[in-house]
């Protein structure tokens, strides 16, 4: 539960417009060293909590879902750069054609667009 959910409930009266959703920030690392005779390389992205939605309906769930996706192979992720940053985002969304719920999707790591609105 978000900051703005608390609020809403501890006051209902109140016309507050939502918070826009800034989406999943992440910055890209990468570092070299040498262990047990063998020179390593490990490449990743840290979330920027800071940057990034406190959470909603939007990306509430792609924190939860990375570690599965992970697992199972399914996200796409490009060459990771040191120092640039990313953003996570839903793609090959199917829906239920009864329903029209979303029932299954991809995450995918993008650079992150900087400076444009």
């Amino acid at each position: 539960m978000n900051n703005f959910d608390e609020f809403w409930r501890a006051y209902p009266g109140k016309k507050v417009a939502k918070p826009k959703c800034k989406g999943l920030v992440f910055r890209g690392f990468s570092s070299m060293f040498f262990s047990d005779g063998r020179l390593e390389e490990r490449r990743g992205i840290r979330l920027l909590k800071r940057e990034s939605c406190a959470g909603c309906e939007k990306c509430g769930f792609i924190l939860d879902d990375l570690s599965e996706q992970v697992i199972i192979g399914s996200m796409i992720i490009p060459e990771i750069e040191h120092g640039k940053l990313y953003e996570v985002i839903v793609t090959n969304e199917s829906r239920d054609w009864e329903t029209g719920y979303v029932d299954d999707y991809d995450l995918e790591v993008v650079l992150l667009n900087q400076g444009v609105n």
